[in-house]
């Protein structure tokens, strides 16, 4: 009698979810060979909304993800804040009745960001 011995090997399953505010692109659960890599997986952010990283058996901020060397079943999440708007301001520049203003008299300009330049000019007979 000959038996024969038989081996598979270790197949593991990567489940990649994605927080509040963004989806992800790529296959999401993926049957992995012990060592093998996983197939590339991109974030995708909500309008108004950025990838900030991955939690969970894989934390890091790479964006494409793909993780080497699997060895375990492993459960990834992306994470996605709202993106920080700088303040913008208002500024309205006004001429009194005596003269006007040339260029953009009324500007949105972002906190720290100078407003685009303007010419107060005089009507005649006023300076």
């Amino acid at each position: 009698m000959t038996i024969h011995a038989e081996f598979a090997i270790n197949r593991y399953t990567v489940q990649f979810e994605a927080g509040e505010n963004g989806d992800l692109e790529g296959e999401t659960v993926q049957k992995i060979d012990h060592g093998d890599a996983t197939a590339s997986i991109s974030s995708k952010p909500d309008p108004g909304y950025e990838f900030v990283g991955w939690t969970g058996d894989h934390d890091g901020t790479e964006d494409p993800l793909t993780l080497s060397n699997v060895t375990a079943d492993l459960s990834v999440t992306a994470l996605f804040k709202i993106k920080d708007v700088p303040d913008a301001f208002t500024v309205a520049f006004v001429a009194d009745e005596n003269g006007r203003i040339e260029g953009e008299a009324v500007q949105e300009v972002t906190e720290g960001e100078d407003c685009a330049s303007v010419t107060a000019v005089p009507d005649k007979g006023f300076e």
